[in-house]
Order: structure tokens, then sequence, then C-alpha cells
């Protein structure tokens, strides 16, 4: 998930074209070198395109991410405008 690769993937620009969502970079927490962790939480840098006011950062579960992945593109886009939508001041 720390793959630099990720910046220019095709997947990353389907999701900013049909979600409005940026994920800038997804980074695992902690120490997690051995890959023990089954579950390890992720910090996810995004910006969204209806509440553009800053870079978002969210904390999430990889299975939490992996179902939002695994669901349909407006069940993604809700929950990542909805974390934006709370952190609006």
């Amino acid at each position: 998930m720390n793959d630099s690769g990720f910046e220019s993937s095709s997947i990353r620009q389907l999701l900013l074209k049909f979600t409005g969502i940026n994920i800038l970079s997804i980074k695992t927490i902690g120490d997690n070198i051995s890959n023990q962790d089954e579950n390890p939480l992720l910090l996810i840098h995004f910006t969204s395109n209806n509440y553009s006011e800053k870079v978002y950062e969210m904390t999430i579960s990889k299975s939490a991410l992996n179902k939002l992945c695994e669901a349909d593109m407006t069940v993604f886009k809700d929950y990542f405008e909805k974390f934006a939508s709370t952190q609006v001041i």
C-alpha cells in the first residue's frame, strides 16, 4: 500500500473520475514490518471535490477499507465525503 506507483495508477484515476475522491496516500500505522497483523490500521490522506478546503487524514482498518473497495462507487464516495463533511469547520 505504500507503493509509489499508486500515485499514477489507473485505479486512483478511476476513483477520482467517478467519485471525486483523490487518494493521495495509504500508509500502515505502527510497526508492521513483519506483516503479522492481518488487519492493521491504515492512514489515508485524501481530497474531495465536494469538500476541497483541505487534505483530509483518515484512519481506517484494512478490512474496513477492503469492504469499501468491494462496494459500489457510491458507497465508497459517500463514506469519504461523510468523513470530510465532519471535518469542515
